[in-house]
């Protein structure tokens, strides 16, 4: 094999290696900021949960605000075990 096919092939691997980094730390970057990254929604299925905010805290918790049924939940994720903060009954109808 000639040394410029050699030459192409490992450029051509360094450039594939480098979008694939790219693509990988701008999802990481997105899901940070907040954005909902689920691709594989269910368009059809009753929305039982609405999620009505989430923020990230650190790099391990994570703090959500969801309504379902007729209760507004605050909960705080990661580590070992989700911590229920709030519990609040909802007046009147929503929408979820």
């Amino acid at each position: 094999m000639p040394m410029e096919q050699i030459i192409t092939a490992v450029l051509s691997l360094v450039f594939v290696l480098g979008l694939v980094l790219i693509v990988v730390w701008l999802l990481k970057w997105l899901q940070l900021k907040g954005a909902d990254l689920s691709f594989c929604h269910s368009f059809n299925a009753p929305k039982l949960i609405k999620i009505i905010e989430q923020r990230r805290l650190d790099h391990q918790h994570q703090i959500v605000i969801f309504e379902t049924q007729n209760h507004r939940y605050l909960l705080i994720i990661g580590g070992k075990s989700p911590l229920l903060l709030s519990d609040t009954p909802l007046q009147g109808e929503t929408d979820v």
